[in-house]
């Protein structure tokens, strides 16, 4: 990796849009796989990496750490039959938003009706590689911006249950909102790659930790748990030690 100065002088010598992006190029950037668990609002498991490494992939690295039987709720970036072929071989399951660059197929079973939600996945290398197809099930919701599509390899949810696992995503933006904006981890103060790394995996920690404290505190008051703001939760933390 070159060093600082070597950075700048090949920021400058290429030309940005803005002084952000020349900005950026001299940056050291890292890419934050995070599982965030929709019933208790908290992080379960997270893996770091360049940012020139693959989401997906993390997402395959991380299965392990899952509970047995785990869903995965994601948005249309966690595609493709390696990660999902992966989930289900884990006997796990999965509901994710697809798009128009994913083709899926009905024609391979003529049983099959137009309007059935069963569909298959079978790129061609997988078909070049004699891999078998893999049999999801798409189901269309429409939302305040229009229709999107959920694929899922479950049969026993409602198309209603869906829709709710899959709003009730947003929470890991809010999550991420927390650590950037709340947490001030926006930009990171650690000046090398390794220390940079301890110091998110130290944020995400200290995030769980403040949350899990919190919400035992709602517990045994008998609040609801979905009262809980993490920014109160992290501003009354901080307040706390600042007076000590």
């Amino acid at each position: 990796m070159p060093g600082r100065s070597s950075r700048r002088k090949q920021a400058r010598s290429k030309r940005y849009r803005s002084r952000a992006d020349a900005a950026k190029a001299m940056t050291v950037q890292l890419l934050a796989t995070v599982c965030w668990h929709i019933g208790s609002g908290m992080p379960a498991c997270w893996k770091l990496a360049s940012s020139h490494g693959s989401e997906r992939q993390s997402a395959i690295d991380l299965l392990d750490q899952l509970p047995s039987k785990a869903r995965l709720v994601a948005d249309a970036e966690y595609v493709g039959r390696p990660l999902w072929s992966a989930i289900i071989e884990s006997k796990r399951s999965f509901v994710i938003r697809v798009g128009s660059n994913i083709r899926l197929l009905r024609k391979l079973d003529p049983s099959l009706k137009r309007d059935t939600e069963w569909v298959y996945h079978w790129p061609h290398k997988s078909q070049l590689k004699g891999e078998p197809p893999l049999l999801l099930r798409l189901v269309a919701v429409i939302t305040e911006r229009g229709w999107i599509y959920l694929l899922t390899n479950e049969w026993n949810l409602t198309n209603q249950q869906i829709a709710e696992l899959y709003q009730a995503r947003w929470g890991i933006e809010v999550f991420f909102r927390t650590v950037k904006q709340d947490c001030g981890k926006a930009r990171l103060q650690c000046r090398t790659p390794e220390n940079a790394r301890t110091e998110l995996s130290w944020t995400l920690l200290a995030i769980w930790a403040s949350l899990f404290v919190a919400k035992r505190s709602l517990h045994e008051a008998k609040v609801p748990l979905n009262k809980l703001s993490p920014t109160r939760v992290i501003d009354l933390l901080q307040a706390a030690m600042r007076d000590l």
